[in-house]
């Protein structure tokens, strides 16, 4: 990973967008890197100088609002019935979907916005979200004002890193342990789940 991160370092500035769009957008199917492993990497490059602030953030926002939209729309046109096919049926749990509902019928808007800072969990939610027919529309007017707040924060922390390491190779090795802090929460978050479902289901079975 950092060998490959070197290399795009190297390109000019918009070829290292346009990377950071297309990897982010592939987020809508499958997850290569974490958008918030790309935001703190575009930070880092952006304290090195090889990319600027603006550049970095729109970067983000064109991969990021379409990526998201994407599953609201899937999850509105097909609904239900998808998730019993595959692929849906591997990348997505029926019940984290279900709850991911109940919550957004509750307050739909709340949970929009904080599922922005949720990482590596939101495609259920997102699915949901299109379920409930909010509507893309509604939907990408909250994910918006939501990303203006997490997108800056990642391009920060990446220009913390760059700023304080003494090469590039030491930023992206914290970079690297960021993205293995994100596997460990996701593992930890599915494992704390399945054993509340588990306790939910004895407790009514008692």
């Amino acid at each position: 990973m950092e060998q490959l991160l070197l290399q795009i370092s190297e390109f000019e500035s918009w070829r290292i967008a346009l990377i950071a769009t297309w990897l982010i957008l592939q987020g809508a199917f499958v997850t290569i890197f974490p958008e918030e492993v790309i935001g703190v990497t575009l930070g880092v490059l952006w304290s090195q100088g090889r990319i600027s602030f603006p550049e970095a953030m729109v970067a983000v926002q064109m991969g990021l609002l379409p990526a998201n939209a994407i599953g609201v729309y899937i999850g509105q046109r097909f609904g239900h019935p998808i998730l019993k096919r595959r692929p849906f049926s591997w990348i997505f749990d029926e019940k984290d979907v279900h709850e991911a509902l109940n919550s957004i019928r509750n307050n739909s808007k709340k949970v929009i916005f904080t599922t922005r800072f949720l990482p590596m969990v939101r495609g259920p939610i997102y699915f949901a979200t299109g379920m409930s027919k909010i509507g893309v529309f509604n939907f990408s007017k909250v994910d918006f004002l939501a990303s203006l707040v997490q997108v800056p924060a990642l391009l920060l922390l990446g220009r913390w890193i760059g700023t304080r390491a003494t090469s590039l190779i030491e930023a992206y090795q914290k970079v690297g342990i960021i993205l293995l802090v994100l596997i460990a929460w996701t593992i930890a978050f599915s494992v704390i789940r399945r054993k509340r479902r588990k306790a939910a289901a004895r407790t009514s079975e008692g």
